[in-house]
């Protein structure tokens, strides 16, 4: 094929030699008798291939986005959520009307607006490979992965394996590039050859070394989603796995500068270290690495590579509760062994287990109490055994937060009569929601809810109120209800004058306030009636048989009999 001389500067300049440059093979993977070649084996798996439609002149500006004004801690999270700002990643060899969808496609050269500092050199350009990976100085349509170090490939490669979006269930690459960082995220993509039925989720991110986005000291992030294949079938994989296995890594392309975390060809969770057995690729399910690839010279000893969901954000925890600390150091390079120290200047830390070696492996947990309000630091440090030592250093840092203070009132007092409309109350400085449970089945989300309750009881009322760092407190009080309890009414009133026995008296109603009685004779005539009947009617009537009938605004069913009055002799 036509070498391209623009290409052999460009390769030079990144640190190949004359001869590794006369070796490369040049292709253009949106050409079909390149996909006939790759589906017949007729491309070894691990040939350089140079995108053609990726390593000349031509540049692409990708859209560049503004930094939000206040970083939030969602970037911090590591993996950043997909959302208007990003954009589907242009490679020359996908249709744009189809969302770029290729298989070992490149984009065309991309300027950074920062400079990128990679092995003491600070880089302001890049192609972003459909393989799982970025590189610099040529595109690289390369479907298998080699291990690290490797004197061709100048890349980092979050997952470096035969990426392939042309499946119907398959995701696509996307981008964000601000003045400071640049993401890419592989969502949700397939395996060659169009394979959707296994999908994996990463993500890279470069910075100036100064964003916020990444904790202090790094330049580069791996993130990862659900990893669920490993390998192409051209790169001798079967139904996602085996073959030549996925690397995940930094190569410088000297044959002496590299970072590798792990080479990944089987389905599970098992991880012995970077350099031992071929790993499982679900042990990369919501891993974050971060490390910083600034190193200056050749050879010189990389520290340790933190991975931690810890070292970023501030964790807020409340009195009393507890929040596990954990991570993992690796060592990049191969025979290096790392250990790990952890301290505190407050009380509430306890260290589990600490575990040197490749990887070290540290867990701790930290209580909250009143001895240790407010922001406590927590230094992680992993240092490693090689000449000279180096280390890395992150900062974890725990908010501990009081609970609130909890209490609530409520109208009418206790105990009300059935059926009781009751206001209550929340009394809690700061909160911001609220969860009332009434004791009777009932709830509310509502700060001051207003609940009625039917039946004569009494009511367990519990109120747990959230302050804005998610702290809460439960108060709880009982409610008497008076309600449904029965009236008993006299069988024979005498009224006599003598004081006994001479008023109607109905045990009870006293529970009923504002009763209505209505007193008829046999014959059905009303003879009697009282809207708010006290027990305090003296019958003035002949001796016989007389009907009561007692209704109200808490009685739900009439009360209803019969009494005799009968005059003593």
């Amino acid at each position: 094929m036509k070498k391209i001389t623009a290409i052999l500067i460009t390769l030079l300049s990144a640190g190949y030699s004359s001869a590794q440059v006369d070796s490369l093979q040049r292709f253009n993977t949106h050409d079909p008798r390149y996909q006939q070649q790759k589906a017949q084996g007729q491309i070894a798996p691990k040939t350089l291939l140079v995108n053609n439609a990726g390593t000349n002149n031509d540049t692409v500006q990708l859209k560049l986005s503004d930094p939000p004004a206040v970083q939030s801690s969602v970037l911090c999270q590591c993996m950043v959520p997909i959302d208007a700002s990003f954009q589907i990643v242009p490679f020359t060899n996908g249709d744009p009307n189809d969302e770029y969808r290729n298989d070992d496609g490149s984009t065309a050269q991309i300027p950074l607006p920062f400079q990128f500092c990679f092995y003491g050199q600070n880089i302001n350009s890049l192609y972003i490979n459909n393989n799982g990976n970025v590189s610099f100085g040529a595109s690289y349509g390369t479907f298998t992965a080699n291990s690290f170090p490797d004197p061709t490939f100048i890349m980092v490669a979050p997952f470096w394996a035969d990426v392939d979006t042309r499946g119907a269930g398959s995701g696509v690459v996307y981008y964000k590039l601000t003045p400071t960082y640049l993401i890419v995220r592989w969502q949700n993509v397939g395996y060659y050859s169009m394979y959707d039925d296994k999908l994996n989720d990463f993500q890279l991110i470069l910075t100036d070394g100064s964003d916020p986005i990444l904790p202090a000291g790094n330049n580069v992030s791996f993130c990862y989603g659900d990893m669920q294949w490993t390998t192409g079938d051209a790169s001798g994989g079967t139904n996602g796995f085996g073959g030549n296995p996925a690397t995940v890594g930094v190569n410088r392309g000297n044959g002496v500068d590299y970072i590798q975390i792990g080479q990944f060809d089987q389905a599970g969770t098992n991880y012995d270290g970077p350099f031992g057995a071929n790993d499982q690729v679900s042990w990369l399910d919501n891993q974050t690495f971060y490390f910083n690839v600034c190193n200056n010279g050749s050879g010189n000893n990389l520290p340790p590579i933190v991975n931690s969901d810890d070292v970023c954000d501030t964790l807020w925890i409340c009195v009393g509760d507890t929040v596990d600390l954990d991570a993992i150091f690796l060592a990049p390079e191969q025979g290096q062994s790392t250990t790990i120290t952890l301290t505190t200047p407050s009380t509430g830390l306890t260290t589990v287990t600490n575990t040197g070696g490749n990887p070290a492996t540290i867990s701790a947990y930290f209580v909250g109490s009143a001895a240790n309000l407010g922001p406590n630091v927590i230094t992680l440090t992993g240092t490693d055994n090689g000449t000279p030592a180096a280390s890395t250093t992150s900062l974890i840092v725990v908010e501990v937060v009081n609970n609130p203070v909890v209490s609530f009132s409520f109208s009418p007092a206790s105990p009300a009569q059935a059926p009781a409309i009751v206001q209550f109350t929340a009394n809690t400085p700061g909160a911001v929601s609220w969860l009332w449970n009434f004791g009777d089945g009932g709830t509310s989300t509502l700060q001051n809810p207003v609940h009625t309750f039917t039946g004569d009881s009494v009511y367990t009322v519990t109120l747990t109120a959230f302050l804005l760092s998610g702290c809460s407190a439960s108060y709880t009080e009982t409610y008497e209800v008076i309600g449904g309890i029965p009236v008993v009414a006299p069988n024979v009133v005498t009224p006599n004058g003598d004081g006994n026995n001479d008023q109607l008296v109905f045990t009870n109603l006293h529970y009923y306030a504002k009763s209505k009685l209505r007193v008829y004779d046999r014959w059905g005539a009303l003879i009697y009636s009282s809207d708010d009947y006290q027990n305090n009617w003296t019958p003035d009537v002949v001796d016989g048989v007389y009907y009561y009938e007692i209704t109200g605004l808490y009685i739900y069913e009439p009360i209803t009999g019969f009494f005799h009055v009968l005059r003593t002799k």
